[in-house]
């Protein structure tokens, strides 16, 4: 790969990151209320940090010649757990709707990342691309 097509994709991937980290703080802060919870963006966006960084770390075990799928997944259990832990902390919400939070999260995240995929699978570019005009 040619090293300006490298630290683009590098670029997109870390922008994606950030974003995908803004998404979920989001998702963490609208539900917030649902679950007794203070909505706080500052702490969501730490609670969104801490739950994704062992995904992300983990992401670097894709070159390991270890089994990299099962450390992944292993990694985004422990992520759940640490949401699951630190929402209470953070949102102030109660011990005993933890649980239910932590799975609302989550599968709100899953669901906005399904969207986010098939929106990116659409590439308006080929619209105006001479060859896909009707003759």
């Amino acid at each position: 790969m040619p090293i300006l097509s490298a630290l683009a994709f590098g670029l997109m991937v870390f922008v994606s990151a950030v974003f995908g980290v803004s998404v979920v703080g989001l998702i963490i802060n609208v539900l917030a209320p649902t679950f007794n919870g203070r909505r706080d963006l500052r702490q969501a966006l730490k609670a969104a940090a801490y739950s994704l960084t062992p995904a992300s770390l983990c992401s670097v075990l894709v070159w390991a010649p270890i089994p990299a799928a099962a450390l992944q997944l292993l990694a985004g259990i422990y992520g759940i757990y640490a949401l699951y832990l630190g929402l209470p902390v953070l949102m102030r919400s109660p011990q005993d709707k933890a649980f239910g939070y932590a799975a609302s999260v989550v599968i709100c995240t899953v669901l906005m990342g399904a969207v986010f995929a098939v929106l990116s699978t659409v590439y308006p570019g080929d619209a105006f691309h001479p060859a896909a005009q009707p003759k």
